[in-house]
C-alpha cells in the first residue's frame, strides 16, 4: 500500500514493538501468510483496514481474498497467536 505511513516510516517497514522486532512485512510474511493460506481468506495486517472495508479484493502478501472473517473475534485470535509462535520473542510472560 504505497503512500501508508506510521510515525514517517512506510508502513510496511513499520516496527509496531519497537526497534529489534519485526516489521508489518516480516510479520505478514513470516506469520499471517501462511496462516491465510492454510485457511484459505486473508488474515495479514493491512493499512487502514479497520476503517475501510476490504472485503472481495486480493491480499498482496498472501493471495487470498479479503473477507468478512478477517474481524471476527477467531481471526484475532488466531493471528495473535501465528504472530508468537513465528516470533516467540513477543509473547508476554
Amino acid at each position: 500500500m504505497s503512500g501508508a505511513t506510521v510515525n514517517g516510516q512506510p508502513w510496511g517497514e513499520y516496527r509496531p514493538w519497537g526497534d529489534g522486532t519485526p516489521s508489518h512485512d516480516q510479520i505478514n510474511s513470516g506469520a499471517l501468510t501462511p496462516l491465510s493460506r492454510q485457511r484459505g481468506y486473508c488474515l495479514c495486517l493491512h493499512p487502514f483496514s479497520d476503517m475501510i472495508d476490504m472485503t472481495g479484493l486480493t491480499c498482496k502478501w498472501c493471495d487470498q481474498p479479503m473477507t468478512e472473517q478477517y474481524i471476527t473475534d477467531e481471526a484475532k485470535t488466531a493471528r495473535a497467536e501465528a504472530i508468537k509462535s513465528a516470533f516467540p520473542e513477543l509473547a508476554k510472560p
